[in-house]
């Protein structure tokens, strides 16, 4: 990946999903999909591991 730099003609851009958004807003757009998902972030992983990742989670946390 390739940055460019900033020129007359344009600014600071950088992808976001399939799309080029400038270098300031990626950040508020990220925060957005987080905030939106990390109610059923545990749910989902449950779902996936069939709860084994509280098990793993609790492992590592008690190996460090």
């Amino acid at each position: 990946m390739s940055e460019q730099r900033t020129t007359a003609t344009g600014g600071m851009e950088t992808a976001y999903g399939f799309r080029e958004v400038g270098a300031g807003e990626k950040q508020g757009l990220v925060n957005d999909v987080f905030h939106k998902v990390a109610n059923r972030y545990d749910l989902m992983n449950d779902l996936m591991s069939g709860g084994l990742h509280r098990l793993w989670k609790d492992a590592m946390v008690a190996w460090l």
